[in-house]
This record gives C-alpha cells, structure tokens and sequence, in this order.
C-alpha cells in the first residue's frame, strides 16, 4: 500500500511538472504537458462554466409559460422582458472560460471556452460582443487551417532538426581535427626538447612557458573562430527559461490576434477517439446570433455552408433546420419554416423537442389555412405524449381543427369539450375551454352566447395570465362592435392589467381605452340622470315599492357577503393543513386521516360530487331549509334559493329616503339634471367622430339631443355636425336638410359660409393646411438645430393667426423653445410664463409648466417664490465626452451604518450583474455649507454614454436588487467634466434637471 501511494504521488509530481515546464522548444508544450492542459481545462473551468450555463436554462425553464395563444418560439429565451437577471451566471461562466484560455491555450478544448463565452453573452442578449467572438473562434479555429498549420510547423521542425544534426556533426569534426594537431606538434616538440637538454635549465623554463603562452593563446584564437563559424544553436540556447515562458503564457489575452494553436494530426475530418472542435457549433450559434440582429442574408449563407458540407456533425444537422424555421419564423415567413420544420421532427432524439418541433409546425399549418395537415400534426404531438398542458392544448387545437373541417359536427364539439370542463384534472385549462366555446358560438353568429363563454372564461382563470388577457380583450372587443361602449372601455382596462407590454396589440388597447374614457363618463352620465328623473316622476307608492326591493336586494347582498366570509371547503383543508405543519420537529407521527391533505382533499371531492358546494349549517340535508344566493338571481326576481326581490317588505320613510337622496325634488334640481343630460349628449356627438371616427353614432347621439332639447344652446354646432356627417355618411338628402336649418336660423354664421361658399371653405382649409405646414416647417427647423430660423417662421405664421385659432398654443410652445436656445433662460422662462397665462387648460400649458418645473423654478398663480435655477449655465456635453459614470445619491443617510449598507447593496448588485465591467465604487459627500450633505456614490467607469444609459436602465428593471427601497436614492449618468462640475457646487440639485433634459428627454 506504501509502495502504491508513493508510485501515485510521484505520478502526480510527473504531471506537475509537465504542467509547468510546457516549453519543450520553440515555444511547443510536451506531450505530457498538452494531456495536462487538456484534463485541466475539460473538466475543471469548462465543466463548471457548462454547469452554470444549463444550471441557467433550467432555471429559466421552470418559470417560462407557454403562450400557446401564438405561435410557440423554437428557442424560448431568446427574447426575456429582463436579460439582466442571467447576468450574474453567465459573468461567472465568461470568467471561467477567459482564465481556462488564458492558462490552458495549448489545450484543445481552447475553441470550446470561447463557445461557452459566445453562448453566455447570447443568453445574456449581447448579440453584438457574441457575434465578435463567434467570428473570432471561426477564424482561428478553422480545423482545416489548424491542420494546415500543424503540418507546416511538423515539416519545419524535421528540417531545423537535420540542419542542427549537420551542424553539430562539423563542429565535432573540428574539434577532433584539432586534437590531432595539437598531439603532433606535442610530439615535436618533445623531440627537439631532448636535443636541446644542453642547454640551461633556465632557457628550458623559460622556453615551456613561452611555448605554454603561446599554446594557450593559439587555443583561445581557434575557440573563438569556432565559435563564430558556428550559426546553429544547441539545444541548451534554444530553450528558454521557464519563469520566462510562464510570464508570456500568463501575459496573453484571450483574444490574441497571433493565439497559440492546438496541433492536429491526421484527418481533420475524421474524429473517432479525438477532440471534436467547437468549429461547427460556432457556425450555427453565429448563424442563431445573426438572425437575432435581423441580418438574415448572412445566417442564410452559413446555413447553407453547413447544410453542404458532406462532414458536418448528426448533432449540427439536427439543429441545422430548427435555427433555418426559426429564421424563417422570424421573417414571418411561415410558409419558409413548413420544409426545415418537418426535417427537424424527422432528425430530432429527443422525444420532447420532437413534441414540441411538431405543436410549432402544427400551429404554422393553422396559421396557413391548412386545418387538416394541422390536424394531423397535433395528433403527431399527442402520440409523442409530451407534458400534460401540451398535450392538452395539442388536443384541444385537433378537435378545433376537425370542427373547422367538418370533421366533427357543432354538438359533438361542445360535448367534448364540455366532458373535460368536468374533468378535474383540467380545472386550471377550463379558462381556455370555455375560450373555445366562445370561438365555435362567434363562428357561428351567437355572440350572447360568446360573451358568456367568454366571461366563463375570465372567471374559471387559475393564472394563466396570456389566456386571460384573451378573453378580456374579446369580450371588450364584441362589447366595442356591439357599441356598448361603456363595457368596453372597462374591459379595454381590465386587458391592460394582464396584457403584456410587449404584445403587439397593447398600445392599441391603451388607444381605445383612452378615447372611450370620455365617452364611458358622458354615457354613464345619462343613465344616471335619466334613471334619477325617472325616479322622480314616480308616484309615493311606487318609490316605496322600488325602496323596499332595493332594501331587500341590499340586505341579499350583505348576507351573501357574510356567508363568502365564513371558511369554506379550501379554507377547512387549509386550516387542517396548517395545524398539521405547525406539529413541529417533535410532533408524532399518526395516521389520523385529517392530518392528510390528499385524503381530506379526496373526501372533499367525493362529497361534492354527491351533495354539491353547499353552506355550512345545521341539518344541511334537509331539503326545506332556509338558504339563497344572491349570486343566482333568476330573471323572475328570485334567486336560485327563491328569495322574491318582488315581495314588498316594511320599510320607513326614513329608510326611503335615505335611498333616494340623491333623486331631483325640485324644479331647479331637475333642471339641472336635464342640463347635464344635454351637455352629455352634445359631448358625445363631437367624440363619437373625433376619437371613434363613427359618423353613424355621432349623427344618432346629436339627434336624439335636438329632439330632447330643441332650444339647446349647441343647436349650431349640432347642425353643422350633424350636416358633415351626413355629407360623409353619403346622405345627400339629411345633409341638405341641415344646411337648410342652418341658412334659415344661422345666415350670418361662419357655418354657413362654409356650405353656401365652396370657395370660402376651401380658403379656409387651404390657410388652414398652410398653417398646419408652417408648424410642421418650424418644428423640423427645430430639430435640425436651426433655431433662429425656425422662430422667424413661426413669427411670420403668426401673422396669419387668429387669437383663437385650435394651434396657437402650439405656435407659442414651439416660439418659447426657441427663444430658450436663442436667447438663453430667463426669456425662455418668461415666454413659457406667457403661455401658461393665455392658455390654460391646454396640453401646451401642461407641458410649459412641466419644463419650468425641470428647470427648477417654483411658482405660484400670481408669480411669487420663483428660484431661478439655470443648469445650462453649469452643465454640457461635448461629443468627444465618452467616458461616463453614475452617480448615486442618498436622500436620508446621514449615519455611516446607512452609507455602508448602501455601499454593500451595490457592491453586492454589480458582482451580480456586472461581475465583469471592473467596475469601482467610491465615496463622496456634497456638503453645500448650509447643513445639507448629501452621500454620493460613484461608480466608475464606462466607456461610453451607452453603456452608462444601458447601466442605468439595468436598474430601473432590477430597483429591488440595488437598494431594498427604491424611494432612498437617486441614480444619474454623468460625463466627467459633469461630476467635476457637481463636486465643485457641492449639490447635485442643479444637475437632476439637466440630466432629465439631456438623458431621459432625448
């Protein structure tokens, strides 16, 4: 056993060693080295760096939901609402993977962690730094160059070897040939010695050394020749010191232009028992990254490249037509993704990509009109047995694609789809069946039937946000066709709450919702006018009638309100479970069924089956005992308990009062009533057809106004309009009828001017266009920078502008805004004063009062307490002021332990998302003299305006991850003559308004 840990241990010191000593010559690692730096980097830094990667995508998986109401993307997380909260683990894999090139570049697992980097920065969504290093890795990381490459340099080294052999042979010759001379002339001289041992003992001395000298002197010479002769360096010359070669192995980047490459022998094509390279993979993420940044032409050309490529890998092929159908799907070209889509279900292993390969080409049939080829591709889903909700939908889009052909008949449809609304396995799918009965009855011309369907819907919704913005956005829809506008503007609001942002059609919602506002208000308005004098044209008897059911209808609803109060069913489970868990450690194990939520829930379920969803009370199976649910009124007056709201019950006079309180009495009162009714009516004749464009119900709501009020006070205008609308509407006839009214009553109007002058009107409108072309001149003068010209442009359209005229405002906010870059601030603000005074209650006095109060400026309706602050004067930014920072100021905290954990809180937030910016926080505080001192923390630094935005925006997205309260601070970008400017005035005050202008503004 002692003998095998030592044989182990000096193993290891052998691969040690070959780790460290990787110079063998010529800059070449050994063999043992490049095995050492291959199981290195395989399974320490890129192992980790992948399980961070799939760590990731799993995480994203389990809080990803399927909007099965469009068509499924093929790769789901492309487009998240928030890349930054992948941020943190895809810094730590790019980390990884930089410092395993960095150590281990010989390695041939180098291509493989620039693919990880390339893969977190596309899951990151940094398509354009995923793009750099995917061209980086397919440029150097070409296995045909690298075997290339290799050959080369084997061929080179052969022949420097037999260069320094030859060269090694002559010098070794020389050095023989020389021996041999030197031992002759020994020889020679011995002789001549011995002829001369007459001679004195002090010549001999003296003549050895001479000799000695000269020999040694002779010896040096020839050295010297020998060595400059010599041009081939040993071994010992070539190799260079370790301390060297680590420092230069260290010091490399990973996105050397001149990289060190991995040698390749042999086929570069044939990969049995070798390293495959990353080449391919790279070419396919490229391609996946391109489309992403809607430069489809050149994905395209990849994907051909590697469709043709007799050697591309089964893996790359597999997923070669999945990246072509998701370009295609990108394009929104469906019909382009039917070929590769289908090539994808064939090639595909596993069998819930092939599952879910066949619902996106199911759903791209549906969408092409093809319902049978649809048909079939759903039931292909169903027999791949996918998870249940796909499996689900992918059955429920069959039996809608079989109806849509006759394939099934309309009862048959509702059958089924009623027999899996009774399916408790589908409780948290029934908004979505209930959805598809509201989509067969609209097919079918049954919109009551629709709608109840669909408010079915709504309320079975167990979370499924998409399906449930679905349905309110249907139901808003019919109610809108329907010109129950009032409905429909609540359900326009009830979409919003659940609809996405991103999806296509928010803004129109916010548009309708926005133009029945109004509308919504003024019919709202009538009803409630209308029902109030209906009331009070009642007679005594019948107001205590009405009384007396509103009273009992209350008293219905108070009680039902108490009983929902008392715990039901899931509140009974809810409680048993609780007491269960609050057992403790030490609580004893029992059997008790009560104790067990399956079982409770099980016995719940049976005894609803059998007895219903009945109240809890005393002798509950007694068929005549006393119970109602205002819930269920039926439309006799009962309630599905029999309550009568018919059946009068006392009431005092005090009670009916009370009630109708708000009911007109008096002839002033009703007056006033029936003005608002008028007003309502006028109201909505104008915003039927100026925020509807609905000239029909324009014409209809201002009818029915003349005819309840003949001497209103908007008679002329109602004319006028009722006479456009008809002209519109193409009623020739009711148009000149109007007219007619308008010359009998109104000769002298301006509106007839307009009808009996064809030449006036279109004078009119042409001033009018020119008007409206002059603004458009002016504000584009403006935004090119041509201030001074476009404010003599707009002085010159003033000329022609009446004091009322509907643009005049505008006119004046442009004129300020100009004046402010012309003549600097305190005109600016006197002009947008000047504005604010001449038109009120306008968008343009709301929009001048906002910029002064950007600027800084308080002020009162009579002028006082103005505080001119003037951050222009201050602050700039020059174009060649790239770097950037960003400043965090704190409002309340003044103590260190506050500032410290704020320190931490951002610390913590740029390791998280940011963990490879190198990004440094440094303390300030701004202390203006007058007891203020503000905590500011800076942040540095950025290259550039974009990245800082890109910074600043991060947080916004992530508020409750840099601070624990949002309302503690506030965040800035700032060049750095900026920050010097708010370090010498000691306030950030001055620059809050300069950076709304200049970074939140544009």
């Amino acid at each position: 056993m002692q003998h095998l840990r030592q044989y182990f241990l000096g193993l290891m010191a052998m691969f040690l060693l070959a780790g460290c000593v990787t110079q063998k010559k010529r800059d070449e690692s050994s063999k043992l080295g490049k095995l050492y730096h291959d199981i290195t980097s395989k399974y320490n830094r890129n192992f980790n760096a992948n399980v961070l990667i799939d760590e990731t995508m799993a995480s994203l998986d389990a809080t990803y939901q399927e909007d099965y109401s469009k068509t499924l993307p093929l790769y789901p997380h492309v487009d998240k609402e928030n890349p930054a909260q992948v941020a943190e683990p895809m810094d730590q894999a790019i980390e990884k993977a930089s410092v395993a090139i960095a150590i281990h570049r010989p390695s041939h697992w180098t291509d493989d962690n620039y693919l990880i980097i390339a893969r977190a920065q596309f899951i990151k969504e940094d398509f354009e730094s995923a793009e750099a290093t995917l061209r980086y890795l397919t440029k150097h990381y070409d296995p045909k160059n690298l075997a290339k490459a290799s050959s080369r340099s084997r061929n080179m080294n052969e022949k420097l070897n037999e260069r320094e052999k030859a060269e090694e042979k002559k010098v070794l010759q020389r050095e023989r040939t020389f021996k041999i001379k030197e031992r002759k002339k020994s020889v020679r001289q011995n002789r001549n010695q011995k002829k001369k041992a007459s001679k004195a003992r002090k010549d001999r001395i003296r003549q050895r050394k001479a000799e000695i000298k000269e020999r040694e002197k002779a010896a040096k010479s020839r050295s010297k020749s020998r060595e400059t002769k010599t041009s081939a360096p040993t071994r010992q010359e070539v190799a260079k010191p370790k301390t060297e070669a680590k420092k230069n192995k260290k010091g490399r980047k990973p996105f050397d232009e001149n990289p060190e490459l991995p040698k390749i022998k042999g086929d570069p094509n044939n990969y049995f028992l070798k390293h495959k390279p990353a080449f391919q993979d790279a070419q396919l993420l490229l391609a996946k990254t391109l489309i992403e940044r809607d430069r489809f032409g050149e994905a395209d050309q990849i994907l051909r490249i590697l469709e043709n490529n007799a050697n591309t890998f089964d893996e790359i092929k597999q997923e070669l037509h999945v990246v072509q159908a998701h370009g295609a799907l990108s394009r929104e070209q469906d019909a382009a993704a039917i070929a590769p889509l289908k090539a994808a279900i064939e090639q595909a292993k596993d069998r819930q990509k092939k599952a879910h390969y066949a619902f996106v080409l199911a759903q791209v049939l549906e969408q092409t009109n093809q319902y049978q080829e649809a048909a079939l591709a759903y039931d292909q889903v169903i027999k791949l047995k996918p998870a249940y909700q796909k499996n689900f939908n992918a059955s429920l889009r069959k039996l809608q694609m079989q109806w849509n052909t006759d394939q099934l008949a309309d009862k048959d449809f509702e059958k089924t789809i009623k027999r899996l609304i009774r399916d408790d396995k589908n409780e948290e799918y029934r908004d979505q069946l209930y959805f598809a009965l509201a989509v067969k009855d609209l097919k079918r011309g049954n919109r009551k039937e629709a709608i109840a369907n669909l408010a079915e819907s709504v309320r079975s919704s167990a979370g499924n946000k998409v399906q449930k913005a679905e349905s309110y956005y249907t139901i808003a829809t019919l109610f809108f066709q329907d010109e129950n506008f009032t409905d429909a503007k609540y359900y326009f609001d009830s979409t919003l709450t659940v609809m996405p942002q991103h999806d296509s059609r928010y803004e129109d919602v916010q548009t309708y919702a926005k133009n029945l506002e109004q509308i919504a208000v003024n019919l709202e308005q009538i009803e409630l006018q209308d029902s109030l004098i209906r009331i009070s044209n009642m007679s005594d008897k019948e107001r205590k009638e009405l009384a007396a059911k509103i009273k009992k209808r209350l008293a219905a609803q108070e009680e039902a309100a108490a009983r929902a109060a008392q715990p039901n069913t899931d509140s009974r489970t809810t409680a048993i479970s609780q007491i269960t868990r609050q057992g403790g450690v030490g609580a004893n194990v029992t059997n008790f069924f009560a104790y067990d939520d399956k079982q409770v829930k099980k016995g719940f379920k049976e005894f609803e089956r059998k007895w219903g969803n009945i109240q809890l009370e005393d002798d509950w199976r007694r068929s005549n005992r006393t119970s109602f649910d205002s819930d269920n009124e039926e439309a006799d007056g009962t309630d599905g308990e029999g309550t009568d709201y018919n059946v009068i019950a006392p009431i005092s006079k005090t009670e009916i009062e009370e009630i109708f309180k708000g009911v007109p009495g008096s002839p002033t009162e009703l007056a006033a009533a029936n003005a608002k009714i008028e007003e309502s009516l006028f109201l909505l004749g104008g915003l039927f057809r100026s925020e509807l464009e609905n000239e029909a119900k324009s014409v209809e709501t201002l009818e029915q106004l003349l005819q309840r009020f003949p001497e209103t006070e908007h008679a002329l205008d109602a004319y006028y309009m009722l006479y456009v609308s008809y002209v519109d509407l193409g009623n020739q006839d009711r148009a000149t009828f109007y007219a007619n009214k308008i010359n009998e009553l109104h000769p002298d109007s301006e509106y007839a001017k307009y009808i009996n002058d064809p030449e006036y009107l279109r004078n009119v409108l042409t001033k009018e266009e020119k008007i409206a072309q002059y603004y458009e001149k002016a504000h584009q003068l403006y935004d090119g920078g041509a201030y001074q010209e476009a404010f003599r442009h707009l002085r010159d359209a003033g000329n022609h502008l009446q004091s009322k005229h509907a643009l005049q405002s505008k006119f004046s906010l442009l004129s300020a805004m100009c004046i402010g870059r012309i003549r600097g601030r305190e005109p600016y603000v006197n002009a947008l004063k000047d504005l604010i005074a001449k038109y009120p209650d306008t968008e343009e006095e709301k929009r001048a009062k906002e910029i002064i109060r950007l600027l800084g400026i308080r002020f009162t309706d009579t002028g006082d307490g103005i505080e001119e602050i003037n951050p222009d004067s201050y602050f700039s930014l020059d174009a060649n002021d790239k770097l950037h920072i960003i400043l965090v100021a704190l409002k309340n905290a003044s103590d260190g332990k506050a500032q410290n954990e704020a320190r931490i809180a951002i610390s913590n937030y740029n390791k998280k998302y940011h963990r490879l910016d190198q990004l440094k926080v440094a303390t300030i505080v701004l202390d203006d003299g007058n007891g203020k001192k503000v905590p500011l923390f800076v942040i540095r630094r950025f290259n550039t305006r974009e990245k800082a935005i890109k910074y600043y925006d991060g947080v916004q997205k992530n508020i409750s991850e840099f601070m624990d309260d949002p309302n503690s601070f506030e965040i800035f970008a700032s060049s750095q003559p900026n920050y010097r400017k708010i370090v010498q005035l000691k306030s950030i005050d001055l620059y809050r308004t300069y950076f709304v202008q200049e970074y939140l503004s544009n």
